[in-house]
């Protein structure tokens, strides 16, 4: 009787898991039909449901957050059986001066050095920190959160690039970097005029700065992190030797 039960306990898990992640690897990301800021991450039992910062929309494509603007999102239901709902995460934030990524490719998974609790993605708005659930780590040689006495981790598996990469810095939709930004007395913002919402402009005396518009007024300039510059074309922060910059003033 007592082996019945526990064959029932494991054969339950199993089938309420692969409701959504059947036919799909431990690991594997898959969008969630009824939020399309959400993604669920398949591991051994309950699968971690993960929400994108805001303005950014889960790429099924890129497997990784993206820009709201670039994401076709098509809604739908999930399973009505679910027996275990998916374990909810904390919210994600994007670290906008963090260059783990610098050098890797978008939708890389990095374990955060410091604490392998928490793991970084490489999305084109930049690094993506997310929390994995309590009792868990992010597994280094799998990229899932895994039971904390199971995981493996270790910084040494992820070794910080030596030389700058091609993966730019994006500047992101709704920003809060550091240095602060200029103050709207700035004559630069006069650029914004006939611009739409939301439009990233390079500052016309500055190759390290870029002005985001506002049709509200509130229109501001941000400084790119250090060593960087702001790429007007590709309308992101690259390295300052990649960047061609002629200042106008």
């Amino acid at each position: 009787m007592k082996s019945f039960i526990v064959l029932f306990a494991a054969v339950a898990a199993v089938h309420g898991n692969s409701l959504i992640c059947r036919n799909y690897r431990n690991g594997a990301l898959l969008p969630n039909p009824e939020n399309c800021a959400q993604f669920f991450m398949c591991r051994p039992g309950r699968a971690v449901k993960f929400t994108c910062p805001e303005y950014t929309r889960f790429n099924p494509v890129l497997q990784a957050c993206d820009p709201t603007d670039s994401v076709r999102c098509k809604p739908g239901k999930l399973p009505v059986d679910l027996e275990y709902t998916p374990i909810d995460a904390m919210p994600s934030k994007i670290l906008h001066t963090n260059t783990a990524c610098i050098n890797r490719p978008v939708a890389t998974l990095l374990a955060k050095p410091s604490d392998c609790s928490s793991f970084y993605q490489c999305s084109p708005n930049g690094v993506i920190e997310f929390q994995c659930p309590a009792g868990t780590l992010f597994d280094t040689n799998r990229k899932f959160c895994e039971r904390n006495d199971v995981a493996s981790c270790g910084a040494s598996v992820n070794p910080a690039p030596i030389f700058p990469g091609p993966i730019p810095i994006v500047p992101p939709v709704n920003p809060n970097p550091l240095p602060p930004p200029v103050t709207n007395e700035d004559p630069a913002l006069a650029r914004c005029q006939g611009q739409r919402e939301g439009a990233k402009l390079r500052h016309p005396s500055s190759c390290t700065q870029y002005i985001l518009c506002s049709s509200q007024g509130r229109s501001q300039v941000f400084s790119c992190p250090a060593g960087t510059a702001y790429d007007e074309k590709r309308m992101v922060c690259d390295w300052a030797s990649s960047v061609k910059c002629v200042r106008s003033e």
